[in-house]
């Protein structure tokens, strides 16, 4: 029996969920192989369902070095011989290079090659990853390619990570040609949505962005994800509806609530972020959610605040204190265990159940608990569902309406 071109592509796109490379960055590495394996087994099966399976699978690309082994490379390389030889190049919608090292002189030239080829067809989503660990002979390999790549077009190009991570004590220098062109590769793509930009460790906050605006620079971003000082440029963008959020330097002090709480004051109003994520290591307290509720009015989605037995003291208060609440258009926030000792803690699963006297409009909260292994957590997150259901009963009935929302524990 055979089926329409239509049919048989919907049939192979299944196999691999949409999401683009947001998606692939969430999910585990053996799902993905899983996809890909399953893609490959469906090319076989006929001509007609190797060409659909062989445009899924080759839409969504990814080039890891990041890792020890050969197994890894030589994955990499064969890939890369693919996408040349065979032309599956003209497939490619999202690329993810991971763990760019460039230790073969081939990479720069074969990479810059598929991404030039690719940028004028389908390419949409860019991720790319450089680790400066090499030594320098080599690392005028690693210029030439981000240099090469930034000068290119690609005129569908919406979503665009670009991550540098600095793991010896000479670098890359950010002041000299690969990183001062990211502003201006940033001018000619004016289509990009979604922009995450990373280099780390930093000597000085943020990159050199000079005087922009939204009018001619990405006036259709809508999401921002990267250093606070970075963001604070593009808060003020039409669009701009989410945010996440990290510390210039991965250092303790900035994980202080003080520290956060002062950057927050300083940004003003911000009524057009709808969604912020806070990579930062930031406490649930009562002063957080009030600059918060303070800087985004119509925050509708909060992830990343941590759970500590402060937190779990100031969420059972709330029965007996006085009435207060925050984020009144809030729906969904997400909060993870500090540790692992507040996951076996039965207040915080009490405490989680009292979020909806904080947020009059939540819907749902997800939690993340902290464990030593994944079977653990997952356990963990099976008794809970349970768990949470017996601690409506024991909030009280006059009550069970407020309490009445669905909490996930992931």
């Amino acid at each position: 029996m055979s089926f329409p071109p239509e049919i048989c592509g919907k049939i192979a796109a299944f196999l691999r969920p949409g999401g683009g490379l947001q998606r692939i960055a969430k999910t585990h590495k053996s799902v993905i192989r899983r996809e890909e394996r399953d893609l490959v087994t469906l090319s076989k099966v006929s001509r007609m369902w190797h060409t659909e399976a062989t445009r899924v699978l080759w839409e969504v690309v990814i080039l890891g070095w990041w890792g020890a082994g050969w197994g890894i490379d030589r994955e990499a390389e064969l890939k890369l011989e693919l996408l040349v030889r065979k032309g599956y190049y003209r497939h490619i919608r999202c690329i993810y290079i991971d763990g760019l090292r460039l230790g073969y002189p081939d990479h720069p030239s074969l990479l810059l090659q598929v991404l030039r080829d690719a940028s004028p067809l389908a390419l949409e989503e860019v991720m790319l990853h450089v680790i400066d660990d090499t030594v320098n002979d080599v690392r005028h390999q690693i210029e030439s390619f981000v240099k090469g790549f930034l000068i290119l077009d690609i005129p569908h190009l919406s979503y665009f990570r670009l991550e540098h991570q600095q793991m010896t004590s000479t670098s890359l220098s950010k002041n000299t040609s690969p990183f001062s062109n990211v502003k201006q590769f940033l001018l000619r793509h004016p289509t990009i949505e979604d922009l995450d930009i990373h280099l780390y460790p930093r000597s000085k906050p943020g990159l050199d962005w000079g005087l922009i605006d939204s009018a001619q620079f990405l006036p259709r971003l809508r999401a921002y994800t990267g250093g606070q000082s970075d963001a604070a440029k593009f808060l003020t963008w039409p669009h701009l509806s989410a945010i996440t959020l990290y510390p210039e330097q991965p250092h303790p002090s900035f994980s202080l609530n003080s520290r956060f709480i002062s950057y927050i004051e300083c940004l003003g109003v911000v009524p057009n972020v709808q969604k912020v994520e806070l990579c930062w290591g930031v406490l649930f307290r009562g002063d957080v959610l009030k600059v918060l509720t303070d800087c985004f009015p119509n925050l509708q989605e909060l992830s990343g605040l941590l759970i500590d037995q402060n937190s779990i003291d100031f969420l059972r208060s709330l029965s007996t204190s006085q009435k207060i609440s925050y984020l009144p258009n809030l729906t969904h926030i997400a909060v993870t265990d500090a540790n692992s000792q507040i996951s076996g803690d039965l207040r915080a699963d009490k405490a989680v159940i009292a979020l909806p006297l904080l947020f009059p409009a939540l819907r749902r909260c997800t939690r993340t608990l902290r464990s030593g292994s994944s079977s653990a957590s997952a356990s963990a997150s099976d008794a809970g569902l349970d768990l949470n259901q017996r601690l409506y009963e024991l909030i009280g009935q006059e009550e069970q309406d407020r309490y009445r929302r669905l909490v996930r524990v992931s």
